[in-house]
C-alpha cells in the first residue's frame, strides 16, 4: 500500500514541534520566527533530535559565544537565527520521514559525510538555505528511489 503524503502545512507543523512551537498553520510559524524564538528552543531541539548543543549550533551557524550571550541576557533569538533554527528542524523532520520515523537512523544519516555533497554532511549543508534545499532534494530523490 503506498505511503500517503502529508500536506506541506502538516509537515511544517511537525517540524515546529521539534522546537516546542505549537502552531496550527504556517502563518503562526512565520509570526513566531519574526518575533524571535526563545533561546530555550535550542535546548528543546537538541533534546528532541538527539543532536548535541554543538551540532545544533553548527546547523544554525551560531557561535558558542553568541549563544552564551543570548542565554545570559535571556534574549530571544533574532528572526534570522530563528529562521535557521526552524530550517534545521524542517530538514531534520524530513530525514526522520525518510527513515520512516526512526530518529536514530535519521540522525546518523544527518551527521555522516555524504558523497552527494562532496563529503559534507547534511548538517554542514543546511547552514545555508540553498544547502538545505539540496538536502531536501536528495531526501525526495531517496524517497522515490532515484539515486542520481
Amino acid at each position: 500500500m503506498p505511503k500517503t503524503e502529508k500536506p506541506r502545512a502538516h509537515k511544517l507543523i511537525d517540524s515546529a514541534s521539534l522546537v516546542g512551537i505549537k502552531a496550527r498553520k504556517s502563518l503562526d510559524l512565520i509570526s513566531y520566527i519574526q518575533r524571535g524564538l526563545p533561546v530555550t528552543t535550542l535546548k528543546t531541539l537538541g533534546e528532541k533530535t538527539g543532536l548535541t548543543s554543538e551540532q545544533v549550533r553548527t546547523g544554525i551557524g551560531m557561535s558558542e559565544r553568541t549563544l552564551a550571550r543570548r542565554r545570559k541576557q535571556a534574549e530571544n533569538l533574532t528572526s534570522e537565527e530563528s529562521d535557521r533554527v526552524f530550517r534545521l528542524s524542517r530538514v531534520f523532520s524530513a530525514a526522520v520521514r525518510l527513515f520512516e520515523g526512526n530518529s536514530d537512523a535519521a540522525r546518523q544519516w544527518f551527521l555522516a559525510p555524504n558523497r552527494a555533497f562532496t563529503g559534507q554532511s547534511p548538517l554542514d549543508m543546511i547552514q545555508t538555505e540553498m544547502g538545505a534545499r539540496e538536502v531536501e532534494n536528495l531526501i525526495g530523490r531517496l524517497e522515490h528511489g532515484v539515486f542520481n
